[in-house]
């Protein structure tokens, strides 16, 4: 929103995309998280059906931490790390400096967790900003 730095952008010739431009959700709009699925494009509904088949309740738990966090936030950047370079990108998201980043980032950051057994197998990093959440960076073990 910085005047000064999308003029410099512009110059620069970059591709400025806000993120409410780009991918948005008002989830007011649904009734329940089934309600939610089923508007979902069809490779995204079959997707998203897949991976509640997978989730067993009596192993699995799902999570939304804030801060101050513990040692699940360098569990999860790493966890980024290793999918971004799985994907062919290890340059993004180095895991020490983006843990770093998270922790200076304070009450902005929330981390939203899959714990199988008690071990972290994935989830987000995510920005709160009043009452939207941008979710942010992923990551998971393929295992």
């Amino acid at each position: 929103c910085e005047p000064s730095l999308l003029q410099h952008a512009s110059e620069l010739a970059l591709n400025i995309n806000f993120m409410l431009d780009r991918w948005y959700i008002d989830l007011t709009e649904y009734d329940d998280f089934e309600h939610f699925v089923e508007k979902l494009p069809a490779d995204g509904r079959r997707e998203m059906r897949r991976q509640l088949r997978k989730f067993d309740p009596q192993k699995c738990t799902l999570s939304m931490l804030s801060p101050p966090f513990d040692e699940r936030l360098e569990q999860l950047t790493e966890l980024c790390h290793q999918t971004t370079a799985r994907l062919g990108t290890p340059q993004y998201f180095p895991a020490a400096p983006l843990a770093h980043f998270c922790r200076l980032c304070g009450d902005l950051i929330r981390l939203s967790l899959v714990e199988y057994e008690g071990a972290l197998i994935g989830g987000v990093i995510c920005f709160r900003q009043n009452d939207t959440l941008h979710i942010w960076s992923a990551g998971m073990r393929y295992d």
